[in-house]
């Protein structure tokens, strides 16, 4: 049968239109793809998905508006080789007589689709559908050539007769064809049979969603910048939204140094009238309703979504306008939460300020305690602050901040720090001593003590919203950073349980300090007993003080030569540690040496020469904070390498220890172990090269800075001290390390274990 393309102009000049053409014959653009605008960039990635796709006879592009829906299929028109048939669906199409016609018309003009077709269209509005349709189905299977038939816009196609329609379409699609439907919302026909069979495929929101590369590309179209740190912030902004992409572009042609929140932002003029024009207005009435209210929950929970908009049906109303693709997504396969796309949120709630500004406060107030009565304080500070609620913030803060503070979740309570304004951090005692904390568990002395000045500006009796007393807290606080020797260390703590006499989770942390304290004293059976007690309030609810005052007892098990006791403690220390994830803190340094101390004694000399090193980093991020601590990391570890003949290391661990114990005179039994320590050493002849184990605490801080991009003068602006001392330490890590320049030296460091690769 020969093959006939499109038709030739003397056959289009001899066919009276007004004869052959039935009523309402659509107008000629709606059957031309649009004509593409200027910047449209074709993506390679999906015109292959597609391509990979030919043997497949239907193929849906489902995805909300602005996501290139049309500009792909147009592509894939022109870079196809079969003829194309196009239809612009309308809201008329949702007729079946209508999109019958249509769908003739569009493909009369690529191959003549024969007299009996042409006649029941011709035919009164009853016979059309019972007549044409069957006519229609064999012409499409009868074509002489195969054809890219494109409906774009069948979303609004929703009636049961026109869906038959659409139906017969798909069941008729012949080998060699396609069919291409372009849809805002899901197909209303089932599509599960067809895709177990290999009839249909689709491409969603989440694959027409445009990745980094193709961002830059469409931001060049515009004439923007486009380098990738450009692109990367686009790309985060939009989520991949071509739409916004695009007007994104726009905008930073024009202003390119502007920044890019205020340029694209939710309740910029042109997207906000977009999402209205394009998504609200498409909507069911009550719908924009709900979603202008829902906009506050990220993500939005189909339970939290009842409590906080007081309904019953939102997991019903949630899924269809996911269906509907009006910017809503599930998270998930299960559906368990749903997405709005991050710009129509802002833009729902910057239109819920203007229309409904008195009813935004109890919205977020009852979706704070729907999340913090499901187990997520995070985001009912987050609800409460949006509230104007900082005090109930900071309530929600407090109440979790000894847990988590003592189960190695400090990064966590530094988040929540960052949601308050820091006139707010400053003006509340109890954020303040948080922020302290978290310092502490930095390594960061010198913050810790800043923040702890804050939190005692405010009056002598104030309280925290637990009801205990901020004094207290603040000289808890107090002895925890140190500085008054180890008696000032046992007297604030027991201060601060005198203060308040409740037993709260932190007693057992002040417990703690005095018997630390108790046995550096020499008071050894006291620090048994009190250790003892403060290892059975903390539990694992306090796993940071448990942890160290197991640590503590092992130290005072192995001065009684009770091996088996102090490797019983240290393993229990050890498992604690890594159930709460405090291997990185700085103030675990002691349960890393003690554990090396053990482990030396035992003979495990790999587990005792990983945790030395690991210990020797954590006491290098150990800064102006607890003196006691650092002198008695510096001492066991010392005894460590005596056990493990590393001799030049011992040495350069009982110098620091010696530096240390300065600001400690009273620890007498440091002093008892570093004097033992001192006579081994010097027994011992250090004339070989001293090698990367004699590097001091204050050289292997330094190391930990050489990775970075920080220049001398930067690190020694974070270290509190000169760029001279920088420089003349660092060259004595390249000497140690037997290296001449920077980056030899991290290499180096890294191959002896003594930086992370």
């Amino acid at each position: 049968m020969p093959t006939r393309a499109l038709r030739s102009a003397e056959e289009l000049a001899s066919i009276d239109p007004i004869e052959a053409s039935p009523p309402d014959w659509p107008l000629d653009a709606r059957l031309e793809p649009p004509p593409g605008r200027p910047g449209l960039v074709v993506r390679p990635r999906l015109a292959r998905r597609l391509a990979a796709w030919s043997e497949v006879p239907v193929v849906a592009l489902c995805a909300p508006a602005g996501y290139g829906k049309t500009t792909l299929l147009s592509h894939w028109a022109d870079a196809d080789a079969r003829a194309v048939s196009w239809i612009a669906v309308t809201p008329s199409d949702d007729d079946p007589v209508s999109l019958i016609r249509d769908v003739g018309a569009a493909l009369d003009r690529t191959e003549p689709i024969g007299r009996p077709l042409l006649d029941a269209l011709l035919g009164g509005e009853a016979a059309v559908v019972p007549r044409a349709l069957p006519r229609l189905a064999r012409a499409l299977q009868c074509r002489e050539r195969p054809v890219l038939l494109v409906l774009d816009g069948v979303e609004v196609v929703a009636s049961r007769a026109a869906l038959d329609v659409l139906r017969v379409l798909i069941d008729h699609v012949p080998p060699g064809s396609q069919l291409a439907l372009g849809t805002r919302g899901r197909l209303g026909l089932p599509t599960a049979r067809l895709e177990a069979t290999g009839r249909f495929a689709a491409l969603e929101a989440a694959d027409l969603r445009a990745d980094p590369p193709e961002v830059a590309e469409m931001l060049r179209g515009c004439g923007a910048p486009s380098d990738p740190e450009v692109a990367q912030a686009v790309h985060r902004r939009t989520d991949g939204w071509p739409a916004a992409v695009y007007l994104a572009g726009l905008a930073l042609r024009e202003q390119p140094e502007a920044p890019l929140d205020e340029l694209l932002s939710g309740d910029e003029r042109t997207l906000a009238d977009y999402f209205h024009e394009e998504v609200i207005s498409q909507a069911r009435r009550g719908d924009a309703t709900f979603l202008r209210r829902a906009s506050i929950l990220e993500p939005v929970d189909p339970a939290a979504c009842d409590a906080v908009l007081q309904r019953a049906d939102s997991a019903r109303v949630l899924r269809r306008l996911a269906g509907a693709n009006l910017f809503v997504a599930p998270v998930d396969r299960k559906a368990s939460e749903y997405r709005i796309h991050p710009l129509f949120s802002e833009a729902l709630r910057s239109e819920l300020r203007r229309e409904e500004p008195e009813l935004e406060a109890d919205l977020h107030r009852r979706a704070g305690n729907w999340h913090l009565a499901h187990g997520d304080p995070e985001a009912a500070i987050g609800h409460a602050l949006e509230a104007g609620e900082v005090g109930r913030a900071c309530e929600v803060v407090w109440r979790h901040m000894p847990t988590y503070e003592g189960q190695g979740r400090s990064g966590t309570l530094g988040r929540w720090l960052d949601q308050f304004r820091p006139e707010d951090v400053e003006s509340h005692p109890a954020l303040a001593l948080t922020a302290a904390w978290c310092r502490l568990d930095a390594g960061d002395g010198d913050g810790a003590r800043d923040w702890l000045t804050v939190a005692e500006r405010g009056p002598a009796d104030a309280a925290l919203p637990d009801g205990a007393p901020v004094a207290a807290l603040v000289e808890m606080t107090h002895a925890a950073i140190g500085g008054e020797g180890i008696a000032g260390l046992v007297r604030r703590a027991a201060r601060a349980r005198e203060l308040d006499r409740e037993d709260r989770l932190w007693t057992g942390l002040c417990r703690f300090m005095e018997g630390a304290g108790q046995h550096l004293l020499g008071e050894r059976e006291a620090a048994r007993a009190t250790l003892a007690d403060a290892e059975r309030r903390t539990g694992a609810t306090m796993a940071s003080p448990n942890a160290l005052s197991l640590a503590q007892l092992a130290l005072l098990a192995a001065e009684d030569d009770d091996w088996d006791e102090a490797e019983k403690l240290i393993s229990r220390a050890r498992l604690r540690q890594r159930r709460h994830g405090l291997r990185d803190y700085a103030t675990q340094a002691n349960v890393f040496a003690a554990s090396a101390l053990v482990a030396a004694q035992r003979s495990q000399i790999s587990v005792a020469e990983h945790d030395a090193r690991h210990a020797a980093g954590l006491l290098a991020l150990h800064r102006h904070f607890a003196p006691w601590a650092a002198a008695q990391a510096a001492v066991v570890l010392a005894r460590t390498h005596i056990r493990l003949g590393d001799f030049a290391a011992a040495r350069a661990l009982a110098s620091d220890a010696q530096r240390g114990l300065r600001a400690v005179p009273d620890a007498v039994v440091l002093r008892e172990y570093l004097d033992d320590t001192w006579r081994r050493v010097q027994a011992v002849d250090l004339a070989l090269h001293p090698g990367p184990s004699s590097l001091t605490t204050a050289e292997r801080r330094i190391l930990q800075h050489l990775p970075t991009h920080l220049s001398f003068r930067e690190i020694a602006e974070r270290l509190n001290v000169s760029q001279t001392t920088v420089k003349t330490q660092a060259l004595a890590v390249y000497r140690k390390l037997d290296v001449t320049s920077r980056s030899e030296a991290v290499l180096r460091a890294q191959e002896l274990g003594l930086l992370d690769a």
